[in-house]
């Protein structure tokens, strides 16, 4: 069984369709022997590439978009409510102007790291980017010792 959240199960089938099409669509097409089992770690390796690429775009990269995005609306009308006095943390109003902005920073500090959470997606509760830089040098050990055992070394 297969544990995933998030787009995190897509790191199956990124290696493995990297496999295929390595190790078997372009290794049996040449006209070396053996050149297939290196391949398989090249595609491996390209599988690893994708995931690291496609995991840190969508667990780190994407949740400060999204926290950014959130302080970018909410901030105005924060400072626009402690300005005018309408500011309130848990029904609690501040007593001068420094205390309102500590508590509009709390506000909007609170917000990001509720907006940006990161690690969202995950395949056995690994972050997705993490399994590729598990696979890559997997892949690698795959072809390079399979490549130096078919140069004869």
């Amino acid at each position: 069984m297969i544990i995933w959240r998030g787009w995190g199960g897509l790191a199956v089938p990124y290696i493995g369709l990297c496999v295929l099409l390595f190790g078997l669509v372009i290794g049996t097409n040449l006209p070396i022997e053996g050149i297939d089992v290196p391949l398989i770690g090249v595609g491996m390796m390209a599988g690893g590439v994708l995931c690291i690429v496609h995991g840190w775009y969508l667990n780190q990269i994407l949740p400060r978009r999204r926290a950014d995005a959130w302080e970018a609306q909410r901030r105005p009308g924060l400072e626009a409510a402690a300005a005018e006095g309408r500011l309130a943390v848990d029904g609690i109003p501040p007593k001068d102007p420094a205390e309102a902005e500590a508590m509009t920073a709390h506000l909007i500090a609170q917000g990001r790291r509720q907006a940006a959470r990161a690690n969202q997606h995950t395949l056995f509760f690994i972050p997705l980017e993490f399994v590729g830089v598990m696979v890559l040098p997997l892949g690698a050990i795959i072809a390079f010792t399979n490549g130096m055992a078919l140069l004869g070394g």
